[in-house]
């Protein structure tokens, strides 16, 4: 019964049903056992990949292995899982029927989660005429052609992977017409081509065009040393690149053209990229072969060449561009042969709100050591436009933007902004006999007046409880302490300036149990206990000490299973729909 029950709960955490088999796979395992159990394992991973249907999954523990190739696909609802357990699950030769580690093929709804695959002979993790392929949390180092590749892939999703020291091309490469590809949150860096390419592959069938990718959120640097863009598209029509971080790569920063692609890259959006060019770089942007219709707005571009500079565009990409409120080195092309400055540039209709002076150690906090985060009184604060299509609400580090009237340029928003006030920061908090209201606003005048506001339901409005005058200083912490008994109870913070303006947090919401809540055993192992004096349906959210928020789903007959994290501190919280019940450290064995 117990084993049932931990099978149901490991099902929950990784989203498949709980009808489905898991498989495991360890150093100590036997392919003729049936791999169903830790003591059953399997001893390679084309046992598992020969053996699972839809729905299955695999659990894979720490230790060296062949990769394996798979040709059998799950479905939207079963996808077919390969999980790492731990941090050293290394697939160090390639599977015995490609010349890669990884190898999907003809198999759709398939996920890859937390492997290391090195020194393959062609790439790290392949897929090939597959649909809804997700690849997450991987590292792909030492490959000889690529880290991560893909053709003929629709619905193709990439986050949070590192890809690194290809040998003789690209770092990421999504190829053959495959439309809506998702790659965002990797780290791309110091491979000898592009850090990411995107082909559309006409010589290879159907129409050559990857329609629709969206590249956000990607870190990459020191790639193309033998040309191949950071950001390389050929053939990709409609694509959304937003809040990159490109530097002192060696090539162009972002590409687009046509070569194999089946048409131009055409409609390109590019918003909130930070942009820094190697000294041996070319251009920032790249657009010719007819990409037209692109736009390009709040963005840092820099380049260190000597005189390359932010975009190079050719005649045939002219039409429909809208570029502007983008921080550049002042320094175009308009056919890849001479330089134009800002006054010409301007002349055509372009970056008429743009900056043109750049200073890296005025704009970065720290960019010789890689911070590119924006500095107190950069430039890029608060000096991009709102009205994007899609809105960009976050940056790279999921900041909400804008945080003060209008959002900075490049990919990091700042916390630091400059008047009217902003709250940044504002969250309830359990302490001993009672709870502790705390805010974070930014302001640079003096004599502000804080106020905690509470909900009186009787009387359907916000009474004001008590108020503080606030510190000197540009960044002031406030803090309230409450005693407010059992049940639900709703706050918000409301600061004044001595002129009268007035900013309000959100309703900040908290539920209150007279009842003690604990959870055990603490050191837990594999099911966490949680005492609560109720019914009402719980949501359990687990955090790392660094904030990272590793799981999230309801809690299930008073328990949460906790097998799959590795030992260590982590947060235990418990929510009743949006307000906080509970929160602890617990400490996984």
């Amino acid at each position: 019964m117990l084993r049932a029950i931990s099978l149901i709960l490991l099902s929950i955490l990784l989203g498949i049903k709980s009808f489905s088999f898991t498989y495991f796979v360890s150093p100590t395992g036997n392919d003729l056992s049936n791999g169903k159990s830790p003591a059953a394992a399997f001893r390679t991973l084309q046992k598992a990949a020969n053996t699972v249907i839809a729905g299955d999954s695999v659990l894979v523990s720490d230790s060296t292995y062949a990769g394996f190739d798979i040709r059998t696909s799950g479905t939207a609802s079963n996808p077919i899982v390969f999980l790492a357990t731990g941090s050293q699950v290394i697939i160090n030769r390639r599977n015995v029927m490609t010349p890669d580690g990884i190898n999907i093929e003809n198999a759709d709804w398939i996920e890859i989660k937390g492997f290391r695959v090195i020194n393959q002979p062609r790439a790290g993790i392949r897929a090939a005429l597959s649909d809804h392929v997700t690849i997450r949390n991987n590292t792909c180092l030492n490959n000889q052609r690529w880290g991560i590749f893909t053709g003929f892939t629709d619905d193709f999703l990439a986050e949070y992977n590192e890809c690194a020291f290809s040998a003789v091309e690209h770092g990421m490469y999504v190829s053959n017409s495959s439309d809506r590809a998702i790659v965002r949150y990797n780290i791309s860096h110091d491979n000898r081509a592009a850090g990411l390419h995107f082909n559309g592959d006409v010589s290879q069938g159907d129409d050559g065009i990857n329609h629709d990718p969206q590249v956000y959120g990607n870190i990459i640097y020191r790639n193309g040393l033998a040309g191949g863009s950071a950001i390389n598209m050929d053939g990709n029509q409609n694509a959304l690149i937003y809040n990159n971080v490109l530097f002192n790569n060696y090539a162009t920063g972002i590409g687009l053209y046509q070569i194999d692609g089946g048409g131009p890259s055409t409609g390109a959006r590019i918003y909130h990229n930070t942009i820094v060019q190697d000294v041996t770089s070319r251009w920032c942007i790249l657009l010719v072969d007819g990409a037209s219709g692109a736009t390009i707005k709040n963005n840092i571009f820099i380049n260190q060449h000597s005189f390359r500079g932010s975009i190079n565009i050719d005649p045939a990409s002219r039409a429909g561009l809208v570029s502007d409120y983008n921080i550049m080195t002042n320094r175009f092309t308009l056919d890849d042969n001479s330089n134009v400055d800002s006054v010409v540039w301007k002349s055509l209709g372009f970056d008429t709100h743009s900056y043109f002076s750049p200073v890296i150690n005025n704009l970065f906090k720290d960019f010789s050591n890689g911070d590119l985060s924006l500095k107190s009184g950069s430039k890029a604060i608060n000096f991009g436009v709102n009205g994007l299509v899609p809105s960009i609400d976050q940056d790279i580090n999921g900041v909400g933007r804008p945080i003060g009237s209008l959002p900075d340029a490049g990919a990091f928003e700042s916390l630091i902004a400059p008047l009217p006030l902003h709250w940044i920061k504002n969250n309830i908090e359990k302490a001993e006999k009672g709870i502790i209201i705390k805010g974070t606003l930014v302001d640079i005048e003096s004599n502000l007046k804080v106020c905690l506001m509470k909900w009186n339901t009787a009387a359907n409005r916000y009474d004001k409880l008590e108020c503080i005058n606030s510190q000197d200083g540009p960044v002031k912490q406030i803090s309230f302490k409450q005693s407010p008994g059992s049940g639900n109870h709703l706050y918000k913070l409301i600061a004044t300036k001595p002129d009268g303006e007035e900013i309000a947090t959100n309703a900040m919401s908290v539920f209150l149990n007279s009842s003690i809540i604990n959870y055990f055993p603490n050191p837990a192992q594999n099911n966490l206990h949680i005492n609560y004096p109720s019914d009402d349906e719980l949501t359990a959210i687990i955090y790392d000490p660094l904030g990272n928020k590793l799981f999230s789903g309801f809690v299930k007959r008073g328990m949460i299973n906790v097998e799959n994290l590795i030992p260590g501190k982590y947060l235990v919280t418990l929510l009743q729909g949006t307000s906080l019940v509970h929160s602890d450290w617990i400490i996984k064995q």
